[in-house]
């Protein structure tokens, strides 16, 4: 009998900010529950993070490779590079698969400035074709049935523009936020990318313009 397809999203959600003084701000991270679009299927993935440690000695942070936590919270200052390792994990005894993830921005660009930056690992992930601000890469049979782990940032960090102001923090009315979301569907029965992102949950997909 034809398998049927199954998808599972999950949000992860870095939100951006500037203290009023421009020279101090805060980022926090959170994830929110992993929800099943199709209930058939035997596919299972989630994202985290390692926990945010600090030195005592230096005061510089440091990730905590030994825990992993939904939610991270940071000060820093202009041209600070912050530690930040989101990851999306395919648990052992899934399907192999396509993984996607989406990457959006709001509110991270003042002046023609984008205050937060980062770069997403192209080692593992290549773009969607005309799809701007999704990746993807496939899940071997082999790698899901033992599950497998896949690092979404380059280097592992994001990086605050040196170039942030106190006159650009005043003109900024909400946080800058990077949403980061992440897919799957199974590859099997599947001829290729473009129909695997055609059958991705629509809530996932880009709004539909008229």
């Amino acid at each position: 009998m034809k398998k049927r397809t199954a998808a599972l999203l999950l949000t992860f959600v870095l939100i951006f900010g500037a203290a009023v003084g421009g020279t101090v701000a805060w980022l926090t991270a959170k994830t929110d529950d992993v929800v099943n679009t199709f209930t058939v299927g035997d596919i299972n993935i989630d994202l985290r993070e390692h926990k945010l440690m600090t030195n005592e000695e230096t005061g510089k942070y440091y990730l905590d490779e030994n825990s992993e936590v939904q939610t991270n919270s940071y000060n820093f200052v202009p041209g600070d590079t912050l530690p930040k390792d989101p990851f999306v994990r395919v648990q052992a005894g899934s399907e192999a698969c396509y993984l996607f993830i989406r990457v959006k921005e709001a509110n991270n660009t003042v002046d023609g400035e984008k205050i937060v930056n980062y770069t997403v690992d192209e080692s593992v992930w290549a773009v969607v074709p005309d799809q701007e601000g999704y990746w993807y890469c496939t899940i071997s049979a082999g790698e899901a049935e033992n599950g497998i782990t896949k690092s979404i940032l380059k280097n592992n960090n994001v990086m605050v523009s040196k170039q942030v102001t106190k006159e650009m923090v005043g003109k900024m009315t909400d946080a800058p936020t990077i949403t980061f979301t992440a897919a799957a569907i199974q590859s099997e029965n599947i001829d290729d990318l473009t129909t695997a992102f055609d059958q991705l949950p629509l809530d996932f997909k880009p709004a539909q313009t008229n």
